[in-house]
């Protein structure tokens, strides 16, 4: 049985990311990101939603539409609910452990490949809501989720573009749900240059192990200046501390920086 691959046009991909990148600021509701965001990549692939994972994943509480998940405007209505259930019989999906134990991009097939263990039920899952593979984009705590009917086959500038596009949408949706209004930006000299360079990195989605191996330091001291960092720009956790560095120039976003891929 042949399997269907669903091919990326990289030179339109790109031109309506660029104007997703220079329009997403403009928009005032998290819902009509998710819409802006579907329009410029309806041609490729499509939006399934980003959410931010709670410290623990389990603590169900604060899990919630509207609160830290924002679904694409073409899901399925009951979808989020069923994942919900599921999620609380079967625990945690096999392509949401991979977010975050790898935090790079991957597609669905790519996670499922030589898988096994509980995690795969979120496999049938999508295929029940016609979903057959996936692009997974982790930033940070987030991860944004791309889906196709199809078997996909991108190329790197695909899932550059795709990832890069992922980390605007994330950026915009942070700064809409922030809970309470942040004065001023961080001054650069307010962090050191190795402080800089952690953050940097995290903001990119790496993890404090992966940070430790690319600097040659201990994880523990990572953790400790991701601590620091939190503490001198007064961020509730890292990725808030991101936004705020970002917003004040301290780091670059990682959309714009083209060795990513």
């Amino acid at each position: 049985m042949s399997v269907m691959m669903h091919r990326t046009h990289d030179g339109s991909l790109a031109v309506s990311v660029r104007l997703f990148s220079e329009h997403v600021a403009d928009c005032r509701k998290p819902p009509d990101v998710m819409d802006r965001l579907q329009r410029a990549v309806s041609a490729t692939i499509n939006v399934l939603g980003a959410w931010r994972s709670p410290v623990q994943y389990t603590d169900w509480d604060n899990w919630g539409l509207g609160q830290n998940v924002f679904l694409g405007p073409d899901v399925p209505i009951g979808f989020y609910d069923d994942w919900l259930d599921r999620s609380k019989k079967y625990g945690q999906s096999a392509t949401s452990a991979k977010a975050h134990r790898d935090g790079i991009p991957f597609t669905w097939a790519e996670a499922f490949h030589g898988s096994s263990g509980d995690g795969r039920w979120v496999l049938k899952f999508l295929h029940d809501y016609k979903m057959r593979d996936g692009f997974c984009c982790p930033v940070g705590p987030w991860a944004l989720h791309y889906w196709s009917p199809h078997r996909l086959q991108l190329s790197r500038s695909a899932r550059a573009t795709l990832f890069q596009a992922a980390v605007l949408c994330i950026e915009q949706l942070m700064h809409l749900t922030a809970r309470r209004r942040v004065a001023g930006a961080p001054a650069r000299s307010r962090l050191t240059a190795r402080e800089i360079e952690v953050l940097r990195l995290y903001s990119l989605g790496s993890r404090p192990r992966q940070i430790a191996h690319h600097l040659d330091i201990a994880e523990s001291t990572v953790r400790e200046h991701l601590k620091h960092v939190q503490k001198k720009l007064e961020a509730k956790n890292p990725a808030h501390a991101v936004m705020l560095a970002i917003r004040g120039g301290v780091i670059a976003t990682a959309a714009t920086i083209p060795w990513l891929f």
